[in-house]
């Protein structure tokens, strides 16, 4: 399977370094504004790959690597904004997609990504990589497994650093249009997590606040979830903690058990109280390589990949959840029929 990559960041890198040891799936074309991107990450490609590398063409517009009947997939990581415009210009070329979080800034747009995807018979991945760390797949099974009992309760926590210079770096961070804030770009992630563990919610109440950085968007944020079988759950999140003081923590209590992670990777196991399991050992793995390996499987197997497109629409969906919530300022209840971060522009005026 031969990808092409659209967009040659900090993030894009992320995507090659997960194709550096696989055999089925291998790099070979590039795009960036910015040429010095483009031949960074193809001569660490290139310098690092454990097979033998195929030649990696950096081509002037993306729309030429689309044109290319060589490539297969299409890996999405620009800015949020320009997800779902090269997206659906990828499907349209017959390519599949794997599209970096949030997979867009629209419902509108995610859905008609969907949409296309099933008329043109081709898979989207979304950038959910925590699901492939194996510790988090046994708590996974022992959730499904019952030893738990019924969930009650669940929340995540997810509180960062990040100063003025990170979103000065470039125009579109912080900005409703083109990016979100702390809940799409930090906190997504771990939301993820919550939902994969406990499931849908079914109503969001939700507030948000710019509290510390000169953005549009929050930088702080708080929500409380109902879910389908009934239990609560919390996400908090902020980029305002102090420098070294970053923590991610995922709690889970059922009615015969409960567990609690800590840790970037949720890696420290703070609680573990589930009859007759003991707990999994964290085990390093590069999850960007899982993800590709399984987009692989998917695509040659005819299903859907683990973090397909609804596990990226759940995730956006519940998000924008509690921005409307913040918006209005009452309950949501979901599904939403429509919602943009645009929506948001002035919030805070």
């Amino acid at each position: 399977m031969k990808v092409g990559i659209v967009g040659c960041g900090f993030i894009g890198q992320k995507h090659m370094r997960g194709l550096l040891r696989l055999n089925d799936v291998q790099l070979i074309g590039v795009y960036d504004v910015l040429a010095g991107r483009m031949d960074d990450l193809v001569n660490e490609y290139q310098t690092n790959r454990t097979h033998t590398a195929q030649p990696v063409t950096a081509y002037t517009t993306y729309q030429e690597m689309l044109d290319s009947p060589t490539i297969d997939v299409i890996a999405v990581t620009t800015p949020s904004g320009l997800h779902s415009g090269i997206a659906m210009e990828a499907l349209q070329a017959g390519k599949h997609v794997i599209l970096e979080k949030p997979m867009t800034l629209s419902l509108q747009e995610a859905r008609a990504i969907l949409t296309l995807a099933a008329k043109v018979d081709k898979q989207v991945a979304v950038c959910h990589q925590k699901r492939f760390l194996p510790h988090l797949q046994f708590v996974r099974k022992v959730i499904e497994s019952g030893s738990l009992g019924q969930l009650v309760y669940g929340g995540v926590s997810v509180f960062y650093n990040r100063d003025n210079a990170y979103y000065q770096s470039a125009t579109w961070r912080g900005t409703w249009r083109h990016d979100g804030g702390v809940l799409l770009n930090q906190g997504i992630h771990d939301i993820d997590l919550l939902l994969w563990m406990m499931g849908k919610p079914d109503s969001v109440q939700g507030n948000i606040a710019r509290l510390s950085h000169a953005i549009e968007t929050e930088d702080t944020a708080a929500a409380l979830l109902q879910m389908s079988n009934g239990a609560l759950a919390r996400i908090e999140v902020t980029v305002s903690a102090p420098r070294g003081a970053s923590h991610e923590r995922l709690d889970l209590v059922g009615t015969q058990g409960s567990i609690a992670l800590s840790g970037k990777m949720l890696e420290s196991v703070q609680a573990w109280h589930v009859p007759h399991t003991p707990h999994p050992q964290y085990q390093e793995v590069e999850p960007y390589e899982k993800l590709y390996a399984d987009f692989y499987e998917a695509v040659q197997q005819h299903r859907q990949p683990l973090s397909d497109g609804q596990v990226g629409l759940q995730a956006l969906e519940t998000i924008f959840a509690v921005y409307e919530s913040a918006h209005r300022g009452c309950v949501v209840r979901l599904p939403l029929v429509d919602f943009e971060t645009a929506k948001m522009a002035g919030f805070f005026a």
